[in-house]
């Protein structure tokens, strides 16, 4: 199930007794727990109506206890697994027993489990829970535009106003991450204190940079042909130990963006239409500013790039290049633009 079918079952009341959590984005999975436990347990039993088993140390035993122990206050009770690593093996003997408890649960318990490292491709090995009338989401990071509204509101609530451009940007420097994204948030709100308007230059300097990000910096200066600070960018990039590897993919994908946006554009594709072509879905004004950077380079070029940019991966690979090397000689050529 996705994530708004899990918010429609929470906002109807109509909470399953067991769910399965996993996927990369822990700060939404956290808030939908906590949600969940808010809408199970009355004020008075929220202490006492709880108990969480945590990491791969976590006890079978006491949780087969706590599992058929009635609540110790009030009509229910939520029992939280987090990252017991009980789930990664089918024929282990914590899934055999989960296996006769979940078809068995009591009526005043409901289970969360949580396991951030789950491989969506074993998803197969817990298809019991669901047999047991249970729910198994997988929390990936949410669509830019969704992000953007949510940074939105959050500066909406606080009587901040803030241009979208910047709130994009606030995204992408916190790559995607909602937990980043929400810290860089806080810290935003609090330097402008009685400031309605929270300016550019407040927001660059004091939003942290994901490694991603400053690579999509890079990627704008090449394209802006700006070779000089490009390089320098490089620089400092490897000086911060992002690894050459992620260097040379990321720039890679962005040439491989650039390309598909030129050829839809070509097709008379609209604006709109095409932001549904990208892997990960952005706001329109992105993508006008993708098509614009599309018409300085010829279709031949991008696809030569994109090839050149594979190559130096597997001459790393190899063992033909060391990775500093093959990540300086790749912007080198990119730069050079012929």
């Amino acid at each position: 199930m996705e994530v708004r079918e899990l918010d429609t079952d929470i906002k109807s009341g109509n909470i399953k007794k067991i769910y399965f959590f996993y996927g990369p984005e822990v700060f939404l999975m956290e808030n939908k727990i906590n949600s969940i436990k808010k809408h199970i347990l009355d004020e008075d039993s929220t202490e006492f109506g709880f108990s969480k088993f945590t990491g791969k140390d976590s006890n079978f035993e006491e949780f087969e206890f706590e599992f058929y122990s009635y609540p110790m206050s009030g009509d229910k009770k939520i029992i939280i697994l987090q990252n017991t690593g009980w789930f990664s093996n089918p024929k282990s003997s914590e899934i055999l027993s989960l296996k006769k408890f979940f078809s068995e649960i009591p009526e005043y318990l409901y289970v969360v489990i949580r396991e951030d490292g789950f491989d969506k491709k074993k998803e197969k090995n817990i298809e019991f829970i669901k047999n047991s009338g249970g729910g198994i989401v997988n929390f990936e990071h949410l669509p830019i535009g969704q992000l953007c509204s949510w940074i939105e509101k959050m500066f909406s609530d606080n009587g901040k106003i803030v241009k979208q451009s910047d709130i994009l940007y606030i995204v992408n420097a916190s790559n995607s991450e909602m937990s980043k994204i929400y810290r860089e948030v806080e810290k935003l709100i609090i330097f402008s204190d009685d400031d309605k308007n929270i300016v550019s230059e407040d927001i660059y300097s004091l939003v942290t940079k994901s490694g991603e990000y400053k690579i999509y910096e890079l990627f704008d200066d090449i394209v802006e042909a700006k070779g000089r600070q490009a390089m320098e960018k490089l620089k400092q990039i490897l000086d911060s130990k992002e690894k050459p590897t992620s260097i040379i993919a990321g720039l890679t994908n962005k040439f491989s963006e650039l390309l598909t946006v030129k050829l839809l554009n070509s097709d008379r594709v609209s604006i709109s239409e095409i932001v549904n072509y990208l892997d990960f879905k952005m706001p329109e004004f992105v993508v006008k500013k993708m098509v614009s950077q599309s018409k300085k380079y010829g279709e031949k070029y991008l696809k030569r790039m994109i090839r050149m940019g594979i190559d130096f991966d597997r001459s790393i690979k190899n063992g033909r290049l060391d990775q500093k090397t093959a990540a300086e000689m790749f912007v080198t050529e990119l730069i050079r633009c012929d």
